[in-house]
């Protein structure tokens, strides 16, 4: 019988292996999401037909708000860019082969997912938003984790607490993912249960606010389980976390497909 010495680094390499193929999918996810939206807004915006933004957005583009049409222009155009480059900042060859790219692509990472956050929040307040007062709470919750994150994430970084800072820094991309998490999840639900179930027109009911909240909140709670069973827990902790990570990465490609096939690409 082997001792338990020798079972704790395959159960370690196990749970690692799950966490890069989550990775590695919804990167590819968040990749669509990013072509998409530069695709869709950004290409009407070129083509000078910026009316489009409102076929799909109740709180879109709107006469007489040019400060609002201005954070909104800038929510959309930092969306496209958080989503493409900001996954790149957790890819360990990258951190360790390319450090001053690591540095200056996390700062603008940093600095762009604060302001991206601050304009949704505000553009939440002042146009409101689908599902009323439940969801602006739910999306303004998003907005301070991820201004509680990047601090964190800079404070660690500057003190060269790099392990923290690695942990902040990850919690701080699940935030600013909140966005595209909460299109997955949403799509997801909804292919997997062939109708809007509990679902409103206007992004109401009781599945449509518990997506909300949980857009950050179980992403967080996942990577949570996820590094305490990697850093801290034994073999069958590892293994438990690594079933958690598998099953975690089938949803987010399940929602991945549902939400381009249903959302995205027929938008293009």
């Amino acid at each position: 019988m082997k001792p338990s010495s020798a079972v704790t680094p395959v159960s370690l390499a196990v749970l690692k292996g799950s966490g890069v193929l989550w990775f590695l999918v919804a990167y590819a996810g968040q990749l669509f999401f990013a072509f998409y939206t530069a695709a869709y807004y950004g290409g009407s915006a070129l083509r000078g037909e910026l009316s489009a933004w409102n076929d799909v957005m109740p709180y879109g583009l709107m006469e007489g708000d040019p400060d609002g049409n201005a954070a909104l222009g800038v929510h959309l155009f930092l969306a496209a860019i958080l989503t493409a480059l900001g996954p790149l900042q957790l890819v360990p060859w990258i951190r360790a082969k390319k450090p001053v790219f690591h540095r200056w692509n996390g700062r603008l990472y940093l600095t762009f997912g604060i302001i991206a956050a601050a304009a949704g929040a505000y553009l939440t307040w002042t146009r409101g938003a689908l599902g009323g007062i439940i969801n602006q709470i739910s999306i303004t919750g998003d907005a301070v984790a991820i201004l509680i994150c990047g601090v964190l994430a800079a404070r660690f970084a500057i003190a060269q607490d790099f392990e923290r800072h690695r942990r902040w820094a990850t919690r701080f991309f699940l935030v600013v993912s909140g966005v595209w998490f909460f299109r997955i999840m949403l799509m997801g639900w909804i292919v997997a249960n062939g109708a809007p179930v509990g679902v409103g027109r206007e992004l109401n009911g009781p599945v449509a606010y518990t997506i909300g909240f949980a857009q950050y909140l179980v992403p967080l709670a996942v990577y949570e389980i996820y590094w305490r069973a990697r850093d801290l827990g034994d073999a069958a902790s590892r293994a438990g976390a690594a079933v958690m990570m598998l099953a975690a990465t089938a949803m987010t490609g399940f929602g991945v497909f549902a939400a381009a096939m249903g959302m995205w690409m027929p938008r293009l």
